[in-house]
């Protein structure tokens, strides 16, 4: 279920646009048919867009089909920025998603954040909405060769298995936070992380 969408750099969508999934205040009992009550939300079950041609409706569906070539590796990087800016279109492309898995009250909403270029995937995010700060679950960051310079996973929620390092440096908080940093790390030509969501509530 979907709470929120941003796209930003985008297509046509020059600066970040946040949609919203939450209905307005519904007077209409007939109406309720159309949502998912969600703690003190609805969620609207289908959402239409309309607005002039070229006006942008196609780029957000669009947006939505590169999170999911992002998610599920394709061959390229869904990369087209905005382009009738010099800045904008040599720019990182943002999209994220906020959601749950289901519309019981005690279901905990999520929020994903991916940043990228026409040749890596800069930065990725994953947190656990549930209070007024956000539970870090997964987090890498990249230098812009597409270099691997930090992981941080929550590792009660988290197997994870790094192969082909022979130096790294490894920070526990001990708060169940933990945090690779690969600056320095040598890697051989195997180099794998694999993270296995085994708990993700």
């Amino acid at each position: 279920m979907i709470k929120r969408f941003f796209i930003e750099n985008f297509c046509s969508i020059k600066d970040r646009i946040d949609l919203s999934f939450e209905a307005s205040k519904i007077d209409d009992d007939t109406f309720y048919n159309n949502v998912f009550p969600y703690k003190d939300t609805n969620i609207q079950k289908v959402v239409s867009f309309y607005g002039m041609n070229a006006s942008g409706k196609t780029t957000i569906i669009r947006a939505f089909a590169a999170l999911r070539e992002l998610i599920i590796p394709t061959p390229a990087l869904p990369y087209f920025p905005f382009e009738f800016d010099e800045e904008t279109k040599h720019k990182p492309i943002s999209i994220g998603i906020e959601f749950s898995q289901t519309n019981k009250n005690d279901a905990p909403t999520y929020r994903y954040f991916v940043s990228y270029n026409k040749d890596f995937i800069l930065k990725e995010k994953f947190e656990k909405l549930v209070s007024q700060k956000p539970t870090l679950l997964y987090e890498r960051g990249f230098d812009e060769d597409g270099s691997i310079t930090q992981i941080t996973v929550n590792i009660s929620k988290l197997e994870v298995h790094v192969s082909g390092i022979t130096a790294t440096d490894k920070v526990y908080d001990g708060n169940n936070v933990m945090t690779v940093v690969l600056t320095n790390a040598v890697f051989d030509n195997k180099f794998i992380i694999f993270l296995k969501l085994y708990k993700i509530s």
